[in-house]
């Protein structure tokens, strides 16, 4: 029986997964290539998200590589990815029957802007991030604190995410899992694992 659904923040609760979509919008602005681009943001995000370097520092080291203002690279960012919609819609009408929690791999000062002003306090029993965690998915370790941190048995939680990567190791610890494509299908998934709206 499933008692707690855990959701992904990037791509499932939010508007845009991984940075490429952002790199083709943008990268012709710093006179780069989509490939140039997501370069230098994933090699300073990758740190920053286990909290090796601060978001600052991310935000300055990214911000000098590109050859632009600091404040105007994380507002456009920022900015890009929108949360909430339909998904964000589902977790709220499961608040109440099911726990639910948050895993997610981001940088501290961008996922608390997001927690905050969505009130994502109010809807999400559990958060784990890789920053506060340091370590990330795909790392089981990762999984096993949002387990413990619910109170409940792997078999017992339904761990949602749109990166195939990231499924498995749930998949590998007893979780029910489902790779997001779309709110339609999501539905349909907790639905045949027995989630009630």
């Amino acid at each position: 029986m499933i008692k707690a659904v855990i959701f992904d923040l990037g791509g499932v609760l939010t508007s845009q997964s991984g940075f490429w979509p952002f790199c083709h919008k943008y990268s012709r602005q710093f006179n780069m290539t989509p490939e140039e681009l997501h370069t230098i943001i994933k090699k300073h995000w990758k740190p920053a998200r286990i909290d090796e370097i601060s978001s600052q520092e991310f935000w300055e080291k990214t911000s000098v590589e590109i050859g632009c203002d600091k404040n105007f690279f994380r507002k456009i960012m920022v900015d890009f990815q929108i949360v909430g919609g339909d998904t964000l819609q589902i977790a709220r009408s499961l608040k109440g029957r099911y726990k639910l929690a948050i895993l997610s791999n981001h940088i501290r000062d961008w996922f608390e802007e997001i927690v905050e002003k969505n009130k994502l306090k109010e809807i999400f029993d559990v958060i784990v991030t890789s920053y506060d965690f340091g370590a990330q998915k795909p790392d089981k370790s990762i999984y096993k604190e949002t387990i413990e941190k619910l109170g409940l048995k792997p078999e017992e939680c339904v761990f949602i995410d749109d990166k195939e990567k990231n499924i498995h190791p749930a998949k590998e610890l007893g979780m029910k899992v489902i790779l997001f494509k779309d709110v339609g299908q999501l539905k349909n998934e907790l639905k045949e694992l027995g989630v009630e709206f």
